[in-house]
């Protein structure tokens, strides 16, 4: 795959997880619970990456590129790094630098969210896409 497509679906996956994203915490809410953040936040860190993994599943086995089983299990693993990541980010700005952000106005909180979900979604999905394309 070429690298203008692989940017196409990368951006597809940004925009579209992202408003996702942004629409699924806007009506989700945000309440005072930590524990409750930390989900909210790990899975707007999974959507964008599920999206990209599908976009480029369909296309590498369309040209015989891919190990497909290979490819579904580091999909699995890569979900449960990007939920763990983006939870974890969460957790080390509410703990760590003392920013209580479920004080803060709820439009600014969902942008806050879905920010770190695509950050850290745009990141594992380089990792994923390198480890299961076939090399040439």
């Amino acid at each position: 795959m070429n690298k203008k497509r692989l940017k196409g679906y990368l951006t597809a996956s940004v925009f579209l997880g992202g408003v996702i994203d942004f629409f699924a915490v806007l009506i989700a809410g945000v309440f005072d619970r930590n524990l409750y953040n930390y989900i909210v936040t790990g899975i707007c860190a999974v959507i964008p990456f599920i999206i990209f993994s599908i976009f480029v599943i369909v296309d590498l086995y369309k040209y015989g590129r891919i190990n497909l089983k290979k490819a579904i299990i580091l999909m699995i693993i890569f979900i449960i790094i990007c939920f763990l990541g983006g939870s974890g980010i969460e957790f080390l700005i509410c703990r760590v630098f003392g920013v209580d952000i479920t004080n803060v106005n709820r439009m600014v909180n969902t942008l806050y969210k879905t920010l770190i979900g695509v950050i850290v979604a745009t990141n594992i999905n380089n990792i994923y896409y390198s480890l299961i394309r076939k090399k040439d």
